[in-house]
Parts: structure tokens; sequence; C-alpha cells
């Protein structure tokens, strides 16, 4: 897999092989993290799209559909009361919908007038009803017209919202998951009208992606994506865990993986058969963890538990259960993955993106988390991007890749700012010395400074 970017935010051109691990480094402020965000707007955009769009649909008819038929109930009575279920709009909201699930939806469905007669059989009893409790005779002479209204205007907001073109909708999702993950800068600052585009080449198909005015222009996709991706950013999301948030409260980042954290995107921990979330990923991968978390165990050993005042690591290391919130920094680092591995969130060939985790990191456990990141990708065959200025994590993700065989899947960048300040990547895969000399110029300039000192008996 390979991800190109052209004028992209602050990047020039960039070219990321993306066949397993992917590791870039660099100065602050050169695009490191453009990277890793631009894929993951790109997965999670795009993600089992075209069943997103038709649940889309499908609640946009719901709603409107019942936005009418308050608008035809208030028109035949004299005084509001209940608003009573249709059955027979429901019946045929789920009959289109099926129909275009099916790829066989047609105005000209000769069901279609079937069903029109059905609801509007129904509609005329439940106006019966209604008049008849309200006891108007203005009322009963709208009925008729306004029963033609209203079905009408069903017929055409459904046919409306079922044949707009998808590629329209695409480039909406789209133009919203990047401006909310670039925060609608997605486009050069210079605004000198030149095209912005992303593509994405697996295996020779194509997602071919422009921008234009921070807006998705062009949406071209020879393949369909089902993978999902994970972005971690900030350990301090396990924080959030025993709060109540509401929508955009937190950003689209945090709210992705706190939902993944807490188990939301699969079905509730305790069903009625007793068989919990994501029962199956959990008993193939199980065997394949056995090391990886033996691993995270020696770092973080016991279990985690949601009680009903949080969450708690309940540890031997500590003596006790502590709160998550009490937890140090480079814990928590450990606690995400710990977490996302035993809800079973690592699907084959997914997507982790990791900016910069050695921040909250001793140099040792640097080397376990690299590790346990190296162990992830072989397991699950993942597309691992991963940002560090830290020269023990780099060496640590290039000794496990060699040490547990999989250093031919591995790729390793610098960016870099030019003269004219535009940010550029450079493959050193074969030459990571580059990556180290770059992360030594501060300690040279120490020792220059120490030197120095020295001479002056200071």
């Amino acid at each position: 897999m390979k991800l190109t970017l052209d004028r992209f935010a602050g990047i020039g051109h960039a070219e990321i092989r993306l066949d397993g691990l992917t590791v870039i480094a660099g100065q602050n402020n050169t695009g490191k993290s453009t990277v890793g965000k631009s894929l993951y707007s790109l997965f999670n955009a795009l993600n089992n799209i075209q069943s997103r769009l038709l649940q889309q649909r499908r609640e946009e008819i719901e709603e409107q559909s019942m936005s009418a038929l308050r608008a035809y109930l208030g028109a035949v009575r004299s005084k509001r009361g209940r608003y009573p279920n249709v059955y027979e709009i429901n019946a045929y909201i789920d009959y289109v919908i099926a129909q275009y699930r099916n790829g066989t939806y047609s105005k000209h469905d000769p069901r279609r007038e079937q069903y029109r007669n059905r609801i509007t059989e129904e509609l005329l009893r439940v106006a019966d009803q209604e008049i008849g409790q309200n006891a108007d005779q203005d009322a009963v002479a709208d009925v008729p017209e306004a029963l033609s209204e209203f079905v009408d205007q069903l017929f055409s907001d459904i046919d409306e919202i079922l044949n707009y073109p998808e590629d329209e909708l695409v480039k909406t999702v789209l133009s919203d998951y990047f401006g909310d993950m670039f925060h609608n800068q997605v486009t050069p600052l210079s605004g000198d009208g030149q095209r912005t585009s992303v593509n994405l080449d697996i295996k020779n198909k194509h997602i071919d992606i422009t921008f234009s005015n921070n807006e998705c222009s062009t949406a071209v996709r020879d393949i369909d994506i089902e993978h999902d991706a994970i972005y971690i950013a900030n350990p301090f999301i396990i924080d959030t865990l025993s709060k109540q948030f509401y929508v955009g409260q937190l950003d689209i980042v945090e709210q992705n993986l706190r939902n993944k954290l807490l188990n939301q995107s699969g079905r509730p921990a305790n069903t009625e058969d007793g068989l919990g979330a994501n029962m199956i990923r959990r008993t193939i991968a199980r065997d394949k963890l056995a090391d990886i978390e033996q691993l995270i165990d020696g770092v973080i050993p016991g279990s985690i538990q949601n009680r009903a005042d949080g969450y708690y690591l309940n540890s031997p290391k500590a003596g006790g259960a502590v709160k998550f919130e009490n937890m140090s920094t480079g814990l928590k680092s450990f606690a995400v993955l710990k977490m996302l591995i035993e809800h079973g969130k690592f699907g084959e060939r997914d997507v982790l993106i990791l900016d910069e985790p050695e921040i909250h990191l001793h140099p040792e456990w640097q080397m376990k988390y690299a590790e346990v990141i190296v162990l992830l990708q072989k397991a699950f065959d993942l597309t691992v991007v991963v940002t560090t200025h830290s020269p023990y994590f780099l060496d640590a993700f290039n000794l496990y890749s060699r040490k547990y065989g999989t250093s031919s899947a591995a790729s390793y960048y610098v960016s870099q700012r030019d003269e004219s300040n535009v940010i550029a990547f450079e493959d050193v895969t074969d030459g990571i010395d580059a990556i180290y000399r770059m992360m030594a110029g501060p300690i040279d300039v120490l020792n220059d400074l120490r030197d120095e000192l020295e001479e002056r008996g200071a």
C-alpha cells in the first residue's frame, strides 16, 4: 500500500510506503503527524461507506416521513393529540430500503402503487378516528386534499433521498471528515488554486481524492475500504472513561478511541445469549496474543475493572485497585493497548497510527512498547504508522523488526522543510543512520557547550 499526498496542508509532495511498519522521524512542525491523520481520515471516512450511507438514507427518510405525517395529522384535526404509528409507511420504508440494497429499487416498481393504496387506506382510517374524536366537520372536508398532499410528498421525499448520487454524498463525507481532522485547513494556506490531492494505492487499485478550498471536489474509488483505523495520540483518553461526554466535547480522534475503549462499537458486553462483545474475534486472536499479553503484563500486571465509580487497574504491584486517573502516564499508555487487545479491537489488516507515543515513556518502556507494536503488526498483518523523536524508540523498532522477521515490511522516513518552507519526506529505509544523525544534533550541541565550559573552567 502507498499513500501519496500532493500540496496537502503544508506538505509539497510525499510518497509513503505502508507495507507493515512505517516509522517517520523529523523535527517539530515538519508534517510527521499529517501523514497519519490523512491516512486515518481516509480509512474512517470510507470504511464500509455504502452501508453507512444506506443507513443515513433510511434515517433521513424516516425523519422526513414523520415530519410529513405530523403536518398531515395537524391538517385533519382541530387539536393536537397523539401521533399514531402508521404501519404501512414503515412497511414501505422497509421494502424500498431492501430493494435499494439489492440494486432493484425503481420508481416504476409495480408494488409501489400497492403500497400507496395501503398507506392511503390506513391514513384515512387514522383520520376518521381522530376526526370522530374531535367532531370538526371542516376537518372532514379537508381530509382527501391533505391526504393526497401527504402521500405525494412522502413518495417524492423517498425518491429524492434514494436517487441522490452516492458520489456527491461521499464527497460530503470526505469534506466533513478531513475538515474535522485538519480544522478546515486541508488545502495550502497560500491559496494559489493548485490541486490538493490524496491518493491511496492498494495492490494497483486506487482511491483518488482532490480538494479545492478545503472541500472535496472529486473522489474516484476503485476499491472499497473494509478495515478499521485506530489513532492513539494521547494516553490521557482513559481518564475520560469514567465521565459522561456529549457529542462535540471531544475531537473526532478522541471520541473514536474512547468508543473502542468503552467497547461501544460492538455488542454490549452482557447480552442475553451470554456471548459478549466481539466474542469470535477475541477467541480467534487469543493464541496470537499470548506473547503480547505476557509482555504487557510485565509492565502493567493485573486486571482492568469497570466499577460503579469508574475504571480501576487491580494490580498486585500497586497492592490493590488503582483508579485510572491516579495511574502514571506511562502505565496509561500500556493500559490503552491492553484494553484494545482485551476488547478484540484489532482485526486482520487494520490500520494503527501512533503519534509520538514515546513522549510519556521511560527509555526502558519505550523498548517494551515498540516490541508490543512489532508483535501486534506481525500477528494481525497491521499497517502501522509511528511518528517519533526518540533514538531509543527508533532503534527498538529497527531491532525488534529484525528479531521477529518483519524488517522487510518496515519503512523509515525523515520529514523536513526546504528553503521554501515546504515539507518533504525522504525515504531512508536503506540508510536509517540519517535519522540517528539528525537526532544526535542536539547532543552534539550540548557536547560543544560542555567543551566550551570546560575550557573556561566553568
